[in-house]
This record gives C-alpha cells, structure tokens and sequence, in this order.
C-alpha cells in the first residue's frame, strides 16, 4: 500500500512537471487578453507622456531611433541599442513613436506573462500557475510599466526569455542553450545591467547543476552560453571600441556615483 501511495505521487509529479499543449493555449490566451486591455486603456488615458521614465523616452530614445533609420547609430552613455532599434522598427510601421514605444511595451508584457506561466507551470499545477502569473498581471508598477513607453518591459521580456530557455527542459539541448544566450544579449543589448543575466545562468549550470551533468560538461556549457552571448553583442562592442576606445563603453558608474552620494 505504502509503495503504491508512492507510485502515485510521482506519477502526479510527473504530470505537474511536463506542461501540456493546452497549457500552452491558457498562456497565450492570458497574454493576448491582458494586451488587449492594456492596449485600449493605454490608448484610451495614456495621451501624453509621464514626467518620469517617458521624459527618457522622447529626449534619448526618440532621437536615437530617427537616426537609425537614417543609417546613424548613436552610442547612448548609460544604455546599448536594443530598445531604440525595435522603437525604429515599429514606430516605421506605427508612424507615430509614442504608440509605437507603448505598443512595444505592452506586447512585451504578454510575452512576460506567457514566459511566467510557462516556467511556472513546469513546478506547479495548471491552477497554481495561473494564480502566480495573475498576481504578476495585477501588480501596480507591472501594469504601469506595461504601458510605459520606455526600456522597462522590452528588458524584462529579454531577460525572461532567457531564463525561460533555460529552463525549458530538464536536460540540456544546446538549441535552448543557445536561445538563452542570445535572449540573455539581446537584454544586455537593452539595458547594462542585464549583466545579472550573463552571471546568473552559468551559477545555475555550474554550480546548481541544473542539468544534471558532470563537471567537464557543465563547464562546456557555461562556455558556449558566454561564446554565443559575446558573439551576438560583439558587433556593438567593436563599434564602441572603435567610436569609444572601449569594447564595453558605458558611464552607469556616474549614476552608481549618483545615488550613493
């Protein structure tokens, strides 16, 4: 009796821990409904900019995008070229920057949400999965960051994304691999301090050993995850050695200067 009770909880495990195709269904459903009210609430309120987060929005990335499309890439002092190039790209399609900056946002939201509920559902029950990812959408400065026109929610979507990847199956598969590493760029591209990302996952590979495997091969992982992140992110780098004289330009130390003062 006591062996079978044992069969049965790992089999109930088992079923929490592998996330169905109709899994996938609830969370992009969920995604979709929560873009489609902040989008008609965005669009309905939200005519003008903030004074806070959007003054960067029309002063730094507004500007940034116009002379991309112009062939110009500027180097901006405290962050990479990743939101001002998929600002550039919608705001061709939108043809007004502010929708495309809020668009941009709130599709970044749901995205995060389906990531959420995804990773989400690998450890718990479809239900305890739901209510987790329902309290991200419901957090005051998720919603409010949802439809911010600014880097916030395009870096957070990044960086999910790349945690999502990682996570995405039990054993390693270098196609998901590498996804998080070029994911784990891209938001390192958008805002520095996407730096967690690039340190993060290798603790996990090497040293909670996510995927279960010897040290030889965990290092071997780690290693091609660092290659691909430095390949995606190099193009940038060479071109701010050669504008900057530093692979890694940047100035946040004045705003770490800033705040500690």
């Amino acid at each position: 009796m006591s062996k079978q009770h044992t069969k049965k909880q790992s089999s109930n495990a088992a079923k929490i821990s592998t996330p169905s195709y109709s899994d996938s269904k609830i969370a992009f459903f969920f995604a979709a409904v929560y873009g489609i009210i902040l989008l008609f609430i965005a669009f309905k309120y939200h005519t003008v900019g903030d004074y806070d987060v959007e003054t960067d929005f029309f002063w730094s990335y507004v500007p940034e995008a116009k002379e991309l499309l112009k062939g110009k890439f500027l180097i901006d002092d405290f962050r990479g070229p990743g939101y001002p190039i998929m600002l550039a790209l919608m705001g061709a399609v939108v043809k007004n920057y502010f929708s495309a900056g809020i668009i941009l946002s709130v599709l970044s939201a749901s995205c995060v949400l389906f990531f959420s509920f995804s990773m989400l559902r690998k450890f718990f029950p479809a239900n305890f999965a739901f209510l987790g990812t329902l309290l991200v959408a419901v957090n005051p400065t998720f919603v409010r960051y949802s439809y911010t026109a600014g880097t916030d929610m395009l870096f957070n979507v990044f960086s999910t994304a790349a945690v999502f990847f990682l996570l995405k199956e039990e054993e390693r598969k270098w196609k998901w691999i590498l996804s998080a590493a070029v994911f784990a760029s891209f938001a390192y591209l958008t805002r520095y301090n996407g730096i967690f990302v690039l340190v993060g996952i290798p603790i996990a590979i090497l040293l909670f050993n996510i995927y279960k495997l010897p040290w030889r091969n965990r290092i071997l992982t780690t290693a091609v995850f660092f290659a691909v992140f430095v390949l995606v992110m190099s193009p940038w780098g060479i071109y701010c050695y050669h504008e900057k004289g530093s692979f890694f330009y940047n100035k946040n130390y004045i705003n770490i200067a800033y705040e500690m003062y």
